[in-house]
């Protein structure tokens, strides 16, 4: 056993998550431009979002996979070029 061996992280996603690589728009919906993004990993309650840039990202916006599934998001953190997001 090691010094950090005692110490056990917790998932706390209610749901296994993957890993993907698919592209998707973020679609706003107060007619700005869609934003491209890559969903890394996903998951049936969540994903997450590599973007360009993420400051002018609302916090709820519609997904449009390229798959053509579309799901309503909600951010749950932001991160640098990341996005975590739940699945409305």
């Amino acid at each position: 056993m090691n010094f950090f061996g005692s110490f056990k992280s917790v998932e706390k996603r209610r749901a296994t998550r993957r890993k993907t690589f698919l592209g998707g728009d973020i679609i706003s919906g107060d007619n700005t431009p869609s934003t491209y993004c890559l969903v890394r990993d996903l998951s049936l309650n969540g994903c997450m979002l590599s973007v360009e840039k993420n400051t002018n990202i609302p916090d709820e916006f519609l997904l449009e996979l390229s798959n053509g599934e579309e799901k309503y998001c909600t951010i749950v953190w932001r991160s640098g070029h990341r996005i975590g997001v739940e699945f409305l």
